[in-house]
């Protein structure tokens, strides 16, 4: 009995290091973008762009 319920918490944690892990890809990928993003408009100041 306390070896499955043992599985079951190793399982869990598991899934929470996995979901963990995708938050703090999305979330560098995010901060890459708004870096980037802020570098652009740093560039471009001052420039006036033509519709």
């Amino acid at each position: 009995m306390a070896y499955e319920q043992e599985n079951k918490i190793i399982e869990l944690l598991e899934k929470i290091l996995e979901e963990l892990t995708e938050i703090k890809e999305n979330t560098k990928i995010t901060a890459d973008f708004a870096t980037l993003r802020s570098e652009i408009i740093n560039r471009t100041k001052g420039q006036q762009v033509n519709p």
